[in-house]
C-alpha cells in the first residue's frame, strides 16, 4: 500500500530518527535565550529580525519546559527562543534539515529572518529543509516562538520547547522512511513482511540506485536482498520488498516475548553508499474477531493503564530515567495493554514499549467540545497522518485513535461524518493493517454513537461501570468493549489513604465475554488547573490532580499495591512453610476474568535475604504452561538456613515481578528520628526508610507514650491534635516503630518541647537533579502564598548560602548550580498574616 504523503505548509514529511551512515546529527540543545511574550508584542516588534537585540532576554533550557522555572511556572502564552549556530563544514552540497522533536504546543520557526513553518500542534518530529537557507561558514540566528494556550483535555499544557532540536544532514540521495509491515500466518507459522521505503532525491538524479535490505534476529542474518530503483523524477519515490520468512525465522511480538527483528537498509549509487539507517520491527498479529481481541490468534483479556506523561519535577520533557521507570512501574502492575496517553509520544518511548512488552493505542490530542471534530478541518488528520506515518514501525502500536469524549451530536454536531471519515481516512490512507477506534464517554446513553465506526467500542465510565457496559452492549450488540478510562474519585495526595476503589469498580466489569479489559485513569498524578461541576474531581491546591497509585513526584501510594493485587497474572498466592520448604499455591485466573490469557513461560523465585538486606540465594522455578479456568497447583521449594527474609515471587517472561509476599524472620532495622517540627498543636517527625520495614507509626505522650498514630508508607509522621486544651510549655516523649509482619522495632525516645503556635515547614515530597539544577516538589495548604527555598554547598548551611522565593504551588527550581558539587536544601514557608515556619529538614543532592 503506497502511503499518502500530506503537504504541509513548508513543511517536509515526518521522519523517525534512525541510526545511521553517511549521516551527521548536530545537537542545537543547550541554553538559549528566551522571553515571555505577555503583551503580544513579539511580531509586531519583530523579535525574528536577524538584527533585533536580545542581550537582556532571560536563559532557558532546551530541551525544557518554561513552566518549570518559578518565574513562568503559570505562564500561558507565547515564549520566544533565540540562538545561533554556524553552518557546518559537512553541510555543503548535502541535504540539511532542522529537526524539532517536540514544541509545546503551537510554534513557529524562523532561520536568518526567514519564516519557516507555523506548525498548529507541536506534538511530532518535524523537519525543515534549510539546505539552501545556509552559507559556508556563517553564523545562522534561529528563532522560536511557542505558544501553550492550546488545551486538549484536563491535564497541563506544559510551555516551550520540551525535546531535542537538531540539524540532520545527508546526501542528496538518501532514504527519508520506511514503513515495515509485518504480518504471521498464524495457520502454517511463516511471515510476509513488506517494507515500503521512501527515497528522498533533492536533485534532478534520474537513473539506478541500488536498494538493498538485510534483516537480523539476535543479532543474526537471517535475510538479505536488494534490487534496482529507476529514478523517474526529484523529490521523494516510493520502493517497495516483500520478503517471505519460513516457520523456523518467524519469532512472534507478545507482551510477554517482545521479539524484535532489526533491518538495515543501504541506498547506493554508482557503487557509493549514500545512506544507511537501521530500523526494527515486531511480528504480530492483533486483531478483533467474534467480539473478541486476539492477539496472534489467542484471546487476551488485558488490564492496562492511562499514563499522563509528565511529572512535577521535570515536566514533559521525559527524562530517559523517568519514562523507563514509570514504564518498568506499569509492567510490574500487570499492565499489558494500555490507552497510554491522550498526546504523542517521541520515538524513544515506543522503542521502549517495543522492548519491554506492552500494547498501546496511539492517539491524537482531540478531545471534549471542538471545532477540530468536523470532517472539513484538515487539522486533525494532519495529526492523524503525522502519528502513524512517524511511529508506524512500532509493534507496541496495536491501534490508533481519532479522538477522546467527542462523541456527544449536542457538543459537536459533525462528530458522526468525522469519525466516520477520520476512521477510514486511517485505514484506506495510512495503515490498514492496524484497529483504529474512537474513545466514548457517550455511547452509553447514544444508540447510534460515533464509535460503532471502529473496530471496537473504547469507553471512559465514572461510576455505573457493570450498568454502563450492558446499556453499550445492548446499543452495539456485535461490538467488543475495552474500558479505556475506568475511575470513580480522585484517591488522594496522600500516600496513606489513596487506596481507591479498584476491586468494586473491576468486579462490576469481569464476568463479561464481550468486556475484553480495563485501564486505569490514572498510573500517575499530574499538574492540572481542570476545574469541573464535580467540585470532588478537582485539581488540589498543589495543582495535581491526585487520581495516581503514584503521585506527581514519583512515590507509590497504597493503592500501588491493591491494584497491582487486581492486575496480578494469578488470582492468588498463598505460602505455608516448614523447616525444609515453602509450599507455594497459585489459583489461575477465570476464562472471564480480568486479566485472563495464557501464561507462558513465567517462572516463580524465591530470594534470600540477609540482616543487611544482603541477597544470599535466588531460586527460579520454571512455571507450567497455565490458561484461564485452570485449577490450583502448588509447588514445593526447598529451603534451609538462617535467613531474615525470604521474597517469593511470580515474575514475568520479561523479568518483571508481577506478584509477591515476603515472609520476614527478624523485626525492621532500627529507625531513627531524622528531624521534629511542631505548630503547637501537633508534631510532625521525618525519618529515613530501614531496611525489612513494610511501615512505620509514631509512639507518644507526655508521662509515657500512650498515643499511637495510624501507619504510615511515608518518610514523615504527624500526629492528631495534641489536647483540645493548650499544650504550650509541655514535653512530648517521642518514639518511633518500624513494622513488619515478624514484629516492631523502636527508635531511642526523643523529646519535643511545644514552646509557641506556629507554623510548620512543607514537606519535601522529592529532590532530584535536572538541567544543571534541582527540583523540589512539596506539599502545599491554602493558606500558604510564599515559599522559601535554602541552597548551600555546605551541610549546616553557614557558607555559600543562597535563598530564593517563590509562590509556586507543588514545586520549584533552583537554576544554574555548578555541575558535580553536592548541594544542600531545605525549606520555609510563610502563612496569611506573615505566619512563617522555620527551615525544614535538609536534603543533599549530588549534580
Amino acid at each position: 500500500m503506497k502511503r499518502q504523503i500530506l503537504s504541509l505548509t513548508l513543511l517536509l514529511f515526518a521522519i523517525a530518527a534512525f541510526s545511521a551512515q553517511s549521516e551527521t546529527t548536530i545537537s542545537l540543545n543547550g541554553v538559549w535565550n528566551f522571553k515571555a511574550d505577555y503583551y503580544d508584542k513579539g511580531e509586531t516588534e519583530k523579535w525574528s529580525s536577524t538584527f533585533f537585540n536580545d542581550s537582556g532576554w532571560d536563559k532557558m533550557n532546551v530541551p525544557g519546559n518554561w513552566d518549570l522555572r518559578n518565574e513562568y511556572a503559570n505562564y500561558s502564552g507565547k515564549g520566544w527562543y533565540r540562538t545561533t549556530f554556524i553552518t557546518p563544514d559537512a553541510s555543503n552540497g548535502k541535504v540539511v534539515r532542522l529537526n524539532f522533536e517536540a514544541v509545546g504546543i503551537d510554534y513557529k520557526v524562523w532561520l536568518n529572518g526567514e519564516q519557516l513553518g507555523n506548525v498548529q500542534g507541536g506534538y511530532f518530529s518535524m523537519n525543515f529543509d534549510i539546505s539552501k537557507k545556509l552559507k559556508a561558514g556563517a553564523v545562522n540566528k534561529l528563532v522560536v516562538c511557542a505558544d501553550n494556550t492550546f488545551r486538549s483535555g484536563a491535564y497541563w499544557s506544559w510551555g516551550g520547547i520540551r525535546r531535542p532540536v537538531s540539524l540532520i544532514i545527508n546526501e542528496p540521495l538518501f532514504i527519508e522512511s520506511t514503513h515495515i509491515t509485518a504480518i504471521p500466518n498464524l495457520k502454517n507459522g511463516t511471515a510476509n513482511i513488506s517494507i515500503n521505503a521512501l527515497i528522498a532525491n533533492s536533485i534532478s538524479n534520474k537513473g539506478a540506485v541500488e536498494l538493498s535490505y538485510e534483516v537480523s534476529f539476535g543479532g543474526k542474518t537471517i535475510k538479505t536482498g536488494k534490487q534496482t530503483v529507476l529514478l523517474t523524477r526529484k523529490y521523494s519515490q516510493n520502493a517497495d520488498f516483500q520478503i517471505n520468512l519460513a516457520r523456523k525465522e518467524v519469532k512472534l511480538w507478545h507482551f510477554d516475548f517482545p521479539n524484535l527483528y532489526s533491518i538495515k537498509l543501504r541506498l547506493t549509487e554508482n557503487g557509493q553508499v549514500t545512506h544507511e539507517i537501521t530500523d526494527r520491527f515486531g511480528i504480530r498479529k492483533a486483531e478483533i474477531v467474534n467480539g473478541k481481541f486476539l492477539l496472534n490468534g489467542e484471546s487476551v483479556r488485558a488490564m492496562g493503564l492511562n499514563w499522563v506523561a509528565d511529572d512535577r519535577m521535570t515536566g514533559n520533557t521525559l527524562p530517559a530515567d523517568v519514562y523507563k521507570r514509570d514504564i518498568d512501574n506499569m509492567k510490574s502492575l500487570g499492565v499489558n495493554l494500555a490507552r497510554l496517553s491522550h498526546v504523542p509520544l517521541p520515538k524513544e518511548i515506543y522503542d521502549y514499549l517495543d522492548e519491554k512488552g506492552m500494547m498501546v493505542i496511539a492517539e491524537i490530542p482531540l478531545w471534549g467540545m471542538t471545532y477540530l471534530a468536523n470532517p472539513d478541518n484538515r487539522t486533525p488528520f494532519s495529526w492523524l497522518t503525522q502519528l502513524v506515518n512517524t511511529n508506524f514501525n512500532h509493534p507496541s502500536i496495536i491501534g490508533w485513535c481519532v479522538g477522546n469524549e467527542i462523541g456527544y451530536v449536542n457538543q459537536n454536531q459533525r462528530v458522526m461524518e468525522y469519525a466516520q471519515k477520520s476512521i477510514q481516512f486511517v485505514k484506506d490512507s495510512l495503515d490498514a493493517s492496524r484497529i483504529v477506534v474512537l474513545v466514548s464517554h457517550s455511547a452509553n446513553n447514544q444508540p447510534n454513537d460515533p464509535s460503532k465506526y471502529g473496530d471496537f467500542v473504547p469507553f471512559n465510565s465514572y461510576g455505573w461501570w457493570g450498568g454502563d457496559m450492558d446499556r453499550i452492549h445492548a446499543n452495539q450488540p456485535d461490538k467488543a468493549i475495552f474500558l479505556t478510562e475506568i475511575g470513580e474519585n480522585l484517591i488522594g495526595e496522600d500516600l496513606n489513604t489513596s487506596t481507591g476503589s479498584f476491586p468494586k469498580m473491576l468486579n462490576q466489569v469481569r464476568g463479561r465475554e464481550y468486556v475484553f479489559g480495563a485501564s486505569l485513569w490514572t498510573y500517575n498524578d499530574y499538574r492540572s488547573n481542570h476545574r469541573s461541576s464535580n467540585l470532588t474531581w478537582d485539581g488540589k491546591v498543589s495543582q495535581n490532580r491526585d487520581w495516581g497509585v503514584i503521585d506527581g513526584y514519583g512515590n507509590k501510594k497504597r493503592a500501588y499495591e491493591i491494584l497491582r493485587k487486581e492486575h496480578a497474572p494469578f488470582k492468588t498466592l498463598s505460602v505455608k512453610q516448614d523447616s525444609k520448604s515453602l509450599s507455594v499455591s497459585l489459583l489461575p485466573r477465570a476464562v472471564l476474568d480480568l486479566p485472563a490469557y495464557t501464561l507462558r513461560g513465567f517462572k516463580l523465585t524465591v530470594e534470600e535475604f540477609g540482616n543487611e538486606n544482603q541477597l544470599l540465594k535466588k531460586t527460579e522455578l520454571a512455571l507450567p504452561e497455565v490458561k484461564p479456568g485452570d485449577l490450583t497447583f502448588t509447588k514445593l521449594i526447598p529451603v534451609s538456613g538462617e535467613v531474615a527474609a525470604r521474597r517469593i515471587s511470580v515474575v514475568s517472561p520479561t523479568n518483571y515481578s508481577q506478584m509477591d509476599t515476603t515472609i520476614y524472620y527478624r523485626t525492621p532495622q532500627t529507625p531513627e528520628i531524622k528531624a521534629v517540627f511542631n505548630n503547637g498543636e501537633k508534631i510532625r517527625v521525618v525519618f529515613n526508610h530501614v531496611n525489612f520495614a513494610t511501615e512505620y507509626k509514631l509512639m507518644y505522650g507526655e508521662k509515657e507514650l500512650a498515643q499511637v498514630t495510624k501507619s504510615t508508607i511515608d518518610n514523615y509522621i504527624e500526629t492528631d491534635r495534641l489536647s483540645k486544651e493548650s499544650v504550650l510549655g509541655k514535653t512530648f516523649q517521642l518514639k518511633l516503630v518500624a513494622i513488619n509482619s515478624f514484629g516492631e522495632s523502636s527508635s531511642t525516645v526523643k523529646t519535643e518541647l511545644i514552646q509557641q503556635h506556629g507554623k510548620m515547614p512543607p514537606v519535601i515530597k522529592a529532590v532530584r537533579p535536572f538541567q544543571h539544577g534541582i527540583s523540589i516538589g512539596y506539599s502545599n495548604e491554602k493558606a500558604e502564598y510564599l515559599y522559601k527555598v535554602q541552597y548551600s554547598t555546605t551541610a549546616d548551611f553557614s557558607s555559600n548560602t543562597h535563598v530564593i522565593l517563590t509562590t509556586t504551588k507543588g514545586a520549584c527550581f533552583i537554576p544554574e548550580l555548578t555541575p558535580g558539587k553536592k548541594y544542600y536544601v531545605r525549606m520555609s514557608v510563610v502563612e496569611q498574616y506573615d505566619i512563617e515556619s522555620g527551615w525544614g529538614e535538609a536534603y543533599s543532592i549530588q549534580l
